[in-house]
């Protein structure tokens, strides 16, 4: 009976391993495991460590370190959400405007935009430059800088629309993981 409850354990394992998403930087490397959750995401750094996870609720996402605190939440607000810190405090805000998605520091500056191209999406600065450009190739999301060079590339998803999110470099990774998993379980 032992054996049977190991191997069950092990299969989930293992299924959970072959649902993996992999961010990797454009030289390949692994940048952070995304391990799907029931809620959310567990997100590990390329020697295994456990960076937190993203679980979702009815409005909101709970970012978690690797101790189980709060790190921020993304909350569902009538505009789209807000990234806040644990302590409440307002660090982002997400705003859709005209099929865009606008995104805003606490003291309501542009940051950037995504917005639909031709071929995925891209994000632009506050004076309209493209800073990123985010493509979806078979099983893979494609970030590129806005002259095209390859910047990263999540694997094993083509889901674009709520990954675009992994372009904001000035958010931790767990942090855009975060937000991306709010699209993906909230706001369906």
């Amino acid at each position: 009976m032992r054996t049977i409850a190991l191997l069950a354990c092990l299969a989930a394992s293992l299924a959970a391993e072959d649902r993996t998403l992999r961010l990797q930087d454009a030289e390949g490397n692994v940048v952070a495991n995304l391990i799907p959750l029931s809620d959310g995401f567990r997100i590990v750094d390329e020697g295994g460590a456990v960076l937190g996870e993203a679980r979702a609720s009815e409005d909101r996402v709970r970012l978690v370190n690797e101790r189980g605190e709060e790190v921020l939440s993304v909350v569902r607000q009538g505009f789209g959400a807000e990234v806040r810190q644990a302590s409440g405090d307002v660090e982002y805000v997400l705003r859709e405007e005209g099929g865009e998605w606008r995104v805003q520091d606490a003291s309501g500056s542009d940051l950037g935009r995504f917005r639909l191209s031709e071929d995925g999406f891209e994000l632009r600065t506050s004076d309209d430059q493209v800073s990123a450009r985010i493509t979806t190739r078979e099983d893979r999301i494609r970030f590129e800088d806005g002259s095209g060079a390859l910047k990263s590339e999540l694997r094993s998803t083509s889901e674009a629309r709520a990954w675009i999110w992994l372009a904001l470099d000035r958010l931790s990774v767990a942090e855009r993981v975060a937000i991306a998993t709010w699209f993906l379980k909230v706001t369906r």
